[in-house]
């Protein structure tokens, strides 16, 4: 819990300075909602956020327990064509940090959801605006997808070859320093899918192995059983 600095007033320009945590806390941020008359004042506490409220025009600190009661399971609900969006405060007892919980659903069944901070120095987006950013960004990777096999279909198989290493030598690099286990897992599922609808890409990844055993450190036809039975049987199963 933050406490304000004794002496500080609303003369003074409203800053971080006029306030300090409590013991084995740090003070992280301080942001001003207008038109909540509120200031929230950010700790940090062991890497857990803490949340701790004052009115704006008082200065005075808000009960934390009288917060939680009024907030803490507060919904807003928006139905927006065939969509139900709820955004439901959640409060977290230990250190009072808020978060918002969005969910939305179309004919009762959940389609997304979501998780953030309630009071963040950024700008915010609703519930359902995230929800249109995922849709969008899923229809961009899809018509790439579909872009890629396209040309992929109407390349030599050389040049099949030269497509396939420069992902795998991307996307390898990148799992090993994530720490993706194991690495030659270097397609997106839903690509694979695709791709393996093309007669010649087996083949093809099947010498893109091969040219990639010092990366992988593994026979390529190992490497290449490994791969179908990740991205194929799996699937079935």
């Amino acid at each position: 819990m933050a406490f304000l600095i004794e002496g500080s007033n609303l003369d003074d320009e409203i800053s971080l300075d006029m306030f300090y945590p409590e013991s084995f806390r740090s003070l992280d941020e301080l942001i001003v909602i207008h038109e909540e008359n509120l200031i929230v004042i950010k700790e940090n506490w062991s890497g857990k956020i803490c949340d701790t409220f004052f009115n704006l025009h008082t200065l005075e600190r808000i009960d934390p327990f009288k917060r939680y009661n009024q907030e803490n399971g507060k919904a807003i609900i928006e139905r927006i064509d065939d969509l139900t969006v709820i955004t439901t405060v959640s409060i977290e007892k230990e250190t009072m940090a808020e978060y918002l919980l969005g969910a939305v659903f179309r004919n009762d069944q959940q389609i997304f959801k979501s998780f953030d901070v309630r009071y963040f120095s950024l700008p915010t987006q609703s519930t359902y605006q995230k929800y249109l950013n995922v849709q969008f960004n899923l229809r961009v990777m899809q018509k790439s997808r579909e872009d890629f096999f396209k040309d992929f279909v109407h390349s030599f198989f050389e040049e099949k070859i030269s497509k396939l290493r420069q992902i795998f030598r991307t996307n390898f690099r990148a799992n090993c320093e994530i720490g993706y286990y194991p690495p030659e897992y270097f397609l997106p599922q839903e690509l694979f899918e695709s791709l393996d609808n093309d007669s010649e890409f087996r083949i093809a990844l099947l010498e893109v192995l091969r040219l990639e055993e010092s990366a992988t450190n593994e026979p390529a036809s190992v490497v290449f059983d490994n791969l179908i039975k990740h991205y194929v049987y799996s699937k079935e199963t």
